[in-house]
């Protein structure tokens, strides 16, 4: 999302596919879970968790390697107008969905789950992850759509600026999903 250019359309796509990748999972598995009766069991919940944290890894990662590419093309082409959008790489629908599934199989997927276990009917537990699902997809795209403007400024008005803030995106995610992890595997 740092990457981007800013568009508008871009970002509710991203946070849109996020969601739905999300919601997916939820709905899916969630649904598999309610219609057998079946819960969440301690392990299942660790792993999921354990796995959303080498996703963040590996993404802040991919997001280090990348700035630092940008950062030797920007050097090398210093000489040459400046035009951050012609850097931006495209960005792959399956990229957000995959990464909106992880995120589905632990936190708030598990919560929604619990929530639907309790309800009266399967139906009403279905429903009830349907309109979960929705209400996800729908916020995810509306908090990418908020963070894209300021993305957008910083690509355009400084591009040192926005390859800071790629690396920034990127230690972080490293360090939260390591320091997610460590605590997880702690107990």
């Amino acid at each position: 999302m740092v990457r981007g250019d800013g568009n508008v359309t871009g970002a509710l796509r991203i946070g849109a596919l996020w969601g739905l990748g999300h919601s997916a999972v939820i709905v899916v598995l969630g649904g598999a879970l309610v219609a057998s009766g079946m819960r969440f069991s301690a392990r299942w919940t660790l792993g999921a968790e354990l796995i959303v944290c080498a996703m963040l890894v590996v993404l802040g990662a991919l997001s280090l390697r990348s700035s630092s590419a940008d950062e030797r093309s920007a050097h090398e082409h210093s000489h040459e107008p400046s035009d951050a959008s012609a850097h931006a790489r495209p960005r792959s629908g399956l990229r957000s969905v995959m990464v909106g599934a992880v995120h589905g199989l632990a936190g708030s997927g598990s919560t929604a789950v619990l929530a639907a276990s309790s309800a009266r009917t399967t139906e009403e537990a279905l429903a009830f992850l349907m309109l979960f699902a929705v209400g996800t997809t729908l916020t995810m795209a509306a908090v990418t759509l908020a963070l894209a403007q300021p993305l957008r400024w910083s690509a355009r008005g400084a591009p040192a600026l926005q390859r800071r803030l790629i690396r920034g995106a990127g230690w972080l995610s490293v360090l939260v999903g390591g320091a997610l992890a460590v605590h997880l595997l702690r107990g």
